[in-house]
């Protein structure tokens, strides 16, 4: 009896010590665990939720996709538990409030929606044993756009009144998350009015310069109906404030237009210059 006792003890000892005992064996079943580090976590909520998936590479198969709260990677108590393998790589994406998920990494915004606050990182490390803990700075994937028409009180007959909605267009309708790319497909947004003549709204990182901005008579307000006018959004975008939709971290936008005298000036955060381009209407 003593030594079926010594027995169950030694066995009960590998067991708990699992992998880690088998210091000259086959590690090719025992777990590792990948864990992140966020770089720019304090420009985020802890209770922000991020999407975060693993691939096995070379396979480049989908090894395991979770939202955790950003609280749980900086304590590290969020992490993957994987099986060896030559590398691995995925992304991780925050702000996906409204975009649905196509296959494991298109996130695509619907046709009258705007874009979602997205902001999103991608890894690749080489395979390891035990524990790795892999640094991602997490990136700005949408632009803010605030639109402010100036002496818009100066039509004839609109009683003060802004008297036109408007309706954004594009042929970016979200993004690939792996990648970056963003994809294409039809983008139509018409965005309330906050206040007179203002208006806010999010777009994606764009992939061409597709964007344009209509102008919608409301009955009533103006001398004719239906589509007054359009402008090409990419390009004065492009003219008056050079945003290049490839950069790291997008820009959030400020534009004002006095539609009365054909006049634009355009403010992007973190520039100082502000440009102006007369246009013919």
């Amino acid at each position: 009896m003593k030594k079926y006792s010594i027995a169950l003890g030694l066995t009960a000892l590998l067991t708990a010590a699992g992998c880690r005992s088998l210091v000259y064996e086959d590690r090719s079943e025992c777990p590792s665990f990948l864990l992140f580090d966020v770089l720019n976590e304090e420009q985020f909520q802890p209770s922000d939720r991020i999407h975060i998936t693993v691939y096995r590479q070379p396979e480049n198969e989908l090894a395991d996709a979770r939202t955790p709260l950003l609280r749980e990677l900086k304590d590290r108590t969020f992490r993957f538990e994987l099986k060896k393998a030559e590398a691995w790589s995925g992304y991780g994406l925050l702000g996906a409030e409204k975009s649905r998920l196509a296959g494991d990494s298109k996130w695509m915004i619907e046709e009258g929606e705007q874009g979602d606050p997205l902001f999103r990182f991608h890894y690749h490390v080489p395979g390891f044993d035990e524990t790795e803990i892999v640094p991602v700075e997490l990136v700005k994937d949408h632009s803010r756009v605030t639109l402010k028409f100036l002496r818009f009180d100066q039509f004839e007959g609109s009683g003060g009144q802004f008297p036109f909605k408007i309706v954004i267009k594009g042929n970016t309708c979200g993004i690939d998350a792996r990648t970056g790319i963003p994809l294409r497909g039809d983008f139509l947004y018409s965005p309330e009015e906050t206040f007179g003549g203002t208006f806010a709204f999010i777009l994606p990182r764009q992939g061409d310069n597709a964007l344009t901005m209509e102008l919608w008579a409301k009955p009533g307000l103006f001398s004719r109906e239906g589509l007054i006018d359009t402008f090409n959004l990419s390009a004065m975008f492009q003219d008056l404030g050079n945003i290049d939709w490839e950069a790291k971290n997008l820009p959030d936008i400020y534009l004002e237009i006095n539609y009365i005298e054909s006049v634009y000036h355009i403010f992007v955060r973190e520039w100082e210059d502000v440009n102006e381009l007369n246009y013919e209407l």
